[in-house]
């Protein structure tokens, strides 16, 4: 299966190629809950938080890490996890726009639009998520 990948709590979670995400214990080698397929078109990377991992695709969903439970989930393009939330980058026609939901229980916080210019990127790191759009990049606080 070739992907992104993320790791916590002894998962390996991966998003395949075709979209398909598949979590394995990382002491046994066996598959810690069934595959998602259908998440997404492509690989997209999973976001592991503490107990949760968050995927993108066609939704921004928030699983248990534990047994692949879903705790809630959003329509989204990518997900991304910093501070006390997730974020949702949405590309809209006619123009895109950024949110936060609330880790613990997916509930919206804010919503941002990023204006009309080029497709939008969404990354996070070190308490700030950084958003690429049309050449201009922009460094978000989060909550």
């Amino acid at each position: 299966m070739n992907g992104s990948a993320a790791v916590g709590r002894q998962r390996l979670v991966v998003c395949g190629s075709d979209g398909t995400v598949a979590a394995l214990d990382t002491r046994t080698g066996q598959a810690a809950w069934p595959a998602r397929k259908g998440q997404s078109a492509k690989a997209l990377a999973p976001a592991v938080a503490k107990d949760t991992v968050y995927l993108g695709g066609r939704s921004l969903t928030a699983l248990a890490l534990a047994d692949g439970a879903v705790k809630w989930s959003h329509r989204s393009e990518a997900p991304g996890e910093q501070g006390a939330g997730g974020w949702i980058a949405l590309d809209r026609s006619g123009g895109a726009e950024v949110g936060t939901v609330r880790a613990r229980d997916g509930v919206g916080v804010w919503q941002h639009s990023a204006g009309q210019a080029g497709r939008l990127t969404a990354a996070g790191a070190d308490n700030r998520v950084f958003l690429l759009r049309g050449g201009a990049l922009s460094a978000m606080p989060v909550f």
